[in-house]
């Protein structure tokens, strides 16, 4: 199961953003971007992340200029992910040596993605899923469930509010894209 590992791992990139958060060290922003390419080499739906921290960025009120990100600082975190990102890439060229680039990179690059699911999505479509999704979380977790996830979040954002508003935006981009 790919999805268990993947969790942990994004999951522990978000624990990590929010220590570089709270510390300014750069070590633990190097340890999110580290964790982070390692659950793109289980998932590449990690890559989701990246739009999840803008939407963070913009629900925080903490969106920056250009001019004022330091990019001196942001080799070390940008070479780690790299780093851990580099399982998929190394499994990815051992493959090219064998398959065409066709057959590998199809539907995994994101042709599939962005040719039929982009294209031909609606507000329509896109509500009739949401609502579909809404269906399957009352049937997976009943109501009493939904009740203590509702609590949990309220909660969460009263005494948590940084890390409520990263829950908030991985879930919104992660829900969005998933549909």
């Amino acid at each position: 199961e790919t999805y268990q590992p993947f969790s942990f791992l994004l999951l522990s990139s978000v624990y990590f953003f929010d220590q570089h958060e709270r510390t300014g060290q750069n070590s633990t922003l190097i340890a999110s971007l580290f964790v982070l390419g390692l659950a793109g080499s289980i998932h590449l739906l990690a890559f989701f992340a990246f739009p999840s921290a803008a939407l963070y960025f913009l629900i925080s009120g903490r969106l920056r200029r250009p001019s004022d990100i330091h990019l001196r600082r942001m080799i070390a975190p940008g070479l780690a992910f790299v780093a851990g990102f580099s399982v998929y890439l190394i499994q990815l060229l051992r493959m090219l040596r064998t398959f065409p680039i066709a057959t590998v990179m199809g539907p995994v690059a994101g042709s599939f993605f962005v040719r039929d699911a982009l294209v031909t999505t609606t507000l329509l479509l896109l509500a009739k899923s949401a609502l579909y999704y809404l269906l399957l979380l009352v049937t997976q977790f009943g109501p009493v469930g939904l009740i203590v996830g509702v609590y949990g979040w309220r909660v969460g954002s009263q005494a948590y509010p940084s890390l409520w508003r990263k829950a908030v935006a991985l879930y919104a981009v992660y829900t969005v894209f998933g549909i």
